[in-house]
């Protein structure tokens, strides 16, 4: 007798596609079992249907799953999952990888350390205003209005990369690294060495901006995504997280700070 478990080839598939596992034979390695052994309860075999789990493998396909999206295997919970339509998982994934960077992000992120620098012009020249509010308290700016901003920490010996969460997305932002003073900023600095600006065009609402700071090296696929502009999947945040995660507290650094956009 077996456990059907609709869609389970799918559902091995999204445990490869966000990260959790890098195969289908890490998988099969979690389980105790061949690759082609698991694929079998997947596609079926000459005696069996397709989508049938022994029932005395089911437990500890439970346990992969689980250690998937942050539950216990005991937890009925994980039993629906298995037992419904592979969306189900899929948002569940999303979910979890997405909570596991932004809770690094609330738990260790220094809010205090970002400075925001706007510009105005007046008679043709540039004036460049440094304001508050620091730490907890929020930055407001208007749709179009240029600024950037600096990380004020010496990040000499660390690798960095910086990201915008806005409608629920995450994407990369462009930055430098002062050479003197190992502060970072954002979006950078132009080929002639003045500072660079941004502006936010479209989206109304709060936007949350984040630098992290490792002093191993971070996933490949982050400068990809910075190089091409992209929106960060969730195998790439997944792959974030894992990076910080697995490094030392002392060699990592994390740094946030909320700005406000309106019209």
């Amino acid at each position: 007798m077996g456990v059907k478990v609709p869609g389970l080839r799918q559902k091995f598939k999204l445990l490869v596609t966000y990260g959790i596992y890098n195969s289908i034979d890490e998988i099969a390695e979690k389980l105790g079992k061949r690759p082609k052994t698991i694929l079998s309860w997947a596609d079926g075999t000459p005696s069996v249907d397709p989508d049938n789990v022994p029932s005395r493998s089911f437990q500890a396909l439970a346990r992969v799953f689980a250690d998937a999206i942050g539950i216990d295997a005991e937890d009925p919970k994980m039993s629906d999952l298995l037992l419904a339509p592979p969306s189900w998982l899929e948002t569940e994934l999303r979910q979890f990888s997405g909570h596991s960077f932004r809770s690094l992000l609330e738990t260790e992120a220094e809010q205090s350390a970002f400075a925001l620098y706007r510009t105005t012009e007046t008679s043709g020249q540039m004036i460049e205003t440094d304001f508050a509010p620091r730490g907890d308290q929020q930055y407001h700016l208007r749709i179009g209005e240029r600024f950037r901003l600096v990380v004020e920490r010496d990040l000499h010996l660390f690798n960095v990369f910086a990201l915008q969460n806005t409608n629920a997305q995450w994407g990369p932002v462009p930055l430098s690294l002062d050479a003197k003073s190992g502060q970072v900023h954002l979006p950078g600095f132009h080929p002639d060495g003045s500072y660079a600006y941004m502006q936010e065009l479209r989206d109304t609402g709060p936007s949350l901006f984040a630098v992290v700071a490792c002093r191993q090296e971070l996933p490949e696929v982050l400068r990809a995504h910075a190089a091409e502009g992209t929106t960060l999947d969730v195998s790439s945040l997944v792959s974030l997280a894992d990076a910080l995660r697995s490094s030392k507290a002392a060699d990592r650094r994390l740094f946030s700070v909320s700005v406000l956009f309106g019209r």
